[in-house]
């Protein structure tokens, strides 16, 4: 980068200014999708020479740096941008996406992360976003302003606020996860922004074996707490599933890739009915499996996955470890498609007792789906 211009002398009590900003939009589902660097040089108050911070809002977030140099015509170090912290820092603020609200007014707020500490505003006559910011940015704000006239062509008022820790407003979580499936080497390029209920980022590992045939995936996508640190296998007498899933909590974080969970062959004295459909409406084998190891209950397991008009499902009713079935029921979006997950379990009978249809017990551990 350079700046070319002529010198202009700076009053007393200021230095020579460098500020380096950069923007991407969250809306945009590849994080390569950014807003060009921005660099401007100026004289400004030494007060913000090394300072750096960031500014979030549903649709977009920015981070910035700055240096200073003291003698004529000095050449400043160019900017450092600060690493990422996303990190939930206990306060919230009224959040509103630019172009997205013509009532100029947020209609619910956001989780700040890192340094903001702050609630920013900006408003004109057409266009209104809010969010969470650093004291720096608010300290800036004429810099700012600038940045977002060049590139948005939007001249506006910004105003900023000290955050809080409540607000009269609903709060959601505004995560952004990475969003991948495939092999268990893949690597990630895009990401998603969450629905407001999914307050985690999983990453689940699933090994199906059916028909001779074993196939082992690794999958990124938003999800749910309750999803986290479960490992465990579901089998019938056709084949099993065996997953173990990870989470983190903050935006593009990386949880670490699980493991998939030992097995253990040796019969444990319980008893489940068991069958495997796929693309159908209903289970009706007759088949009973002898659990094993940890499996100490009966499950009916629904797979249901949805892209646009296709839909493709797989029914189990098998022998479960207890951490599938407390994982509850999944309702997620990933990729343009949705994933229904629905699990009903019970304790296994006795394997000298003829085990009632799963379907048909009078006692059954029912667990409701998350609802989008």
């Amino acid at each position: 980068m350079s700046c070319q211009g002529v010198g202009t002398p700076c009053p007393a009590n200021q230095s020579c200014f460098t500020i380096l900003m950069r923007l991407f939009n969250i809306q945009e589902s590849r994080l390569s999708r950014v807003y060009n660097y921005i660099m401007k040089k100026v004289c400004w108050d030494a007060l913000t020479c090394k300072r750096s911070g960031k500014v979030s809002s549903p649709s977009h977030k920015m981070v910035f740096s700055t240096e200073c140099c003291t003698s004529d015509v000095c050449k400043t170090p160019i900017p450092t941008l600060p690493p990422e912290n996303n990190t939930h820092n206990g306060l919230v603020c009224p959040a509103a996406s630019i172009f997205s609200n013509t009532k100029f007014e947020a209609t619910y707020a956001m989780k700040c992360t890192g340094d903001e500490e702050y609630c920013f505003e900006l408003t004109n006559s057409k266009e209104y976003m809010a969010g969470c910011a650093s004291y720096w940015y608010c300290y800036l704000i004429p810099f700012i302003g600038e940045f977002y006239h060049i590139y948005f062509n939007l001249f506006a008022v910004q105003t900023c606020t000290k955050a809080n820790r409540t607000s009269y407003l609903p709060v959601v979580n505004s995560l952004l996860c990475w969003q991948c499936q495939g092999s268990v080497d893949i690597k990630c390029e895009q990401y998603a922004v969450c629905s407001a209920e999914n307050d985690a980022c999983v990453t689940v590992i699933s090994k199906t074996s059916y028909g001779g045939k074993t196939t082992t995936q690794l999958m990124k996508r938003c999800g749910f707490s309750l999803e986290c640190n479960r490992a465990g296998i579901i089998t019938t007498t056709q084949g099993s599933i065996s997953r173990n899933t990870t989470c983190c909590y903050s935006d593009n974080c990386i949880s670490p890739t699980p493991t998939l969970p030992s097995e253990n062959n040796e019969t444990n004295g319980l008893i489940c009915d068991s069958c495997y459909v796929k693309d159908n409406a209903i289970c009706t084998g007759k088949d009973h499996i002898n659990c094993t190891g940890n499996a100490t209950q009966c499950i009916s397991y629904t797979e249901k996955v949805i892209e646009g008009s296709f839909t493709s499902s797989e029914i189990l009713h098998g022998c479960a470890h207890p951490s599938i079935c407390d994982s509850g029921n999944i309702n997620v979006t990933y990729d343009r498609k949705i994933l229904q997950e629905t699990k009903i379990c019970r304790n296994c009978a006795k394997s000298n007792i003829h085990p009632p249809n799963i379907l048909c017990a009078s006692i059954m551990l029912m667990i409701w789906s998350n609802s989008m």
